[in-house]
């Protein structure tokens, strides 16, 4: 989803490229004050962004998509996005939610998820690295425009939000159904696809940061992966892992190919 985010503004004329961002008339967000018409604001601040967010959300009528990466989050943070998202649930509102898969192994994201869940709502999640994306009645898109998520950009326009509605469309067809589920059936759902996700941004030559940000892991859950897949290849060094990794990738790859078909 990256990659198609990226395709996304790309299409809409570099807007979000470097040095273009501040060009953009920037939102202030109010309660009430539903977006109209068709427009691009860039919106600054982590409370702005919030509280665009938020009331936003108030405004909605028929469907809101929303993808949260990165695994688990803070309590507070769903603490303070429950009301909201009930809210919409008890308006009608239809509500689709995507995670990556390490969120399946946070209490209180499980929580946050069976609260929502018994409301109505519908949540996944998936292997994949994805950037966050809220889309908002087939009319509004709010994304990031920097890594660091202190900026975003809000747009008001149906040609972009079902652009975007079916990028998350895409994605949410390969996603897994979040049901609430012991550690072990957990695991066992969604740990292979977890550890071939770590594997293959080895063979990429990411570092354990960039691995734990794609993949929606902590250090220590990607050091505990990373010490598995050692010992399993038998691999003394990082070099020597990424090298017998990308020894495997190509076997299968040729496997595959040497498949006969029916």
């Amino acid at each position: 989803m990256e990659n198609d985010l990226r395709d996304l503004l790309g299409e809409l004329g570099d807007v979000l490229g470097r040095g273009a961002t501040p060009s953009l008339p920037e939102y202030e967000p109010k309660a009430g004050a539903e977006p109209t018409g068709r427009s691009t604001c860039l919106i600054s601040g982590m409370k702005k962004i919030n509280d665009t967010i938020r009331f936003t959300l108030e405004s909605s009528r028929e469907e809101v998509l929303l993808a949260q990466p990165g695994g688990a989050r803070s309590k507070s943070t769903l603490a303070k996005a429950l009301p909201t998202h009930l809210d919409c649930l008890e308006r009608g509102v239809t509500t689709r939610t995507l995670y990556q898969h390490p969120a399946r192994y946070d209490q209180p994201t499980k929580d946050y998820v069976r609260a929502t869940t018994e409301h109505g709502a519908q949540v996944r999640t998936l292997d994949e690295f994805f950037d966050r994306l809220i889309v908002v009645d087939h009319h509004v898109v709010i994304v990031p425009t920097n890594s660091e998520r202190t900026e975003a950009a809000m747009f008001t326009d149906p040609a972009v939000a079902r652009f975007a509605g079916d990028l998350f469309d895409r994605f949410w067809s390969r996603a897994i159904i979040f049901e609430s589920a012991p550690l072990a059936e957990t695991a066992n759902l969604v740990g292979a696809e977890v550890q071939e996700a770590v594997k293959r941004l080895v063979i990429e030559g990411k570092t354990d940061e960039q691995i734990g940000r794609r993949v929606g892991l902590k250090p220590r859950a990607v050091q505990n992966h990373l010490r598995r897949i050692k010992n399993e290849l038998g691999a003394s060094s990082r070099s020597e892992l990424c090298f017998l990794l990308g020894q495997q990738s190509v076997l299968e790859d040729l496997a595959l190919e040497e498949t006969p078909g029916p």
